[in-house]
């Protein structure tokens, strides 16, 4: 049986709460249908389906690494979108420019790639997935250049994440915890 995974970094509970209160700031619109804050994450390597054998090799070969991990400091940065066609279809939080995960990042995909595992073909863009934009909504451009102050937390671990798709959306569970190594 195969199993859609991520490797994605969870957010600390106040971090999330902060991220809440400045969105709900912009624009507090009932009518808009933001990503439910339980499916809020930085993803780090989405592999799509794999079977148990590929996700127990993924567990192994991230063990090694995160195991040598110093935590890293994860600053939040800007808003922004990401356009399909000329619209945009996704607004997300991005992050300031972060060479030590971006290192990591490339690691990772490096020991992937010998299981079959296709590295990334776009540039590593780390993001927080605030809203799915299935129509045009005028109020968003609130959020165009928005950038933030001070909105960071110390990332100790990386967790390897299943993804089910529902009618109403994705649930994510999370299926193991890698834990960067203690300073």
């Amino acid at each position: 049986m195969k199993i859609r995974v991520f490797l994605a970094i969870k957010l600390p509970e106040n971090t999330l709460n902060e991220i809440l209160l400045v969105r709900n700031s912009l624009l507090n619109d009932t009518k808009i249908t933001w990503e439910r804050k339980e499916n809020l994450h930085l993803t780090i390597k989405f592999f799509g389906e794999r079977d148990e054998e590929t996700i127990r090799k993924i567990i192994e070969e991230t063990s090694l690494i995160t195991n040598a991990q110093k935590p890293l400091k994860i600053i939040f940065h800007k808003f922004g979108f990401f356009n399909k066609e000329g619209s945009p279809r996704i607004l997300y939080l991005g992050l300031k420019k972060n060479d030590e995960l971006k290192n990591l990042f490339h690691i990772l995909e490096s020991k992937f790639e010998k299981y079959g595992i296709q590295k990334e073909q776009r540039n590593f863009n780390p993001h927080l997935t605030l809203l799915r934009i299935k129509s045009k909504i005028d109020s968003l451009n609130i959020f165009e250049n928005k950038t933030l102050q001070n909105l960071s937390f110390t990332c100790n671990s990386l967790s390897l994440i299943k993804s089910d798709l529902t009618k109403s959306g994705a649930v994510y569970t999370e299926i193991y915890k890698f834990n960067f190594k203690e300073v």
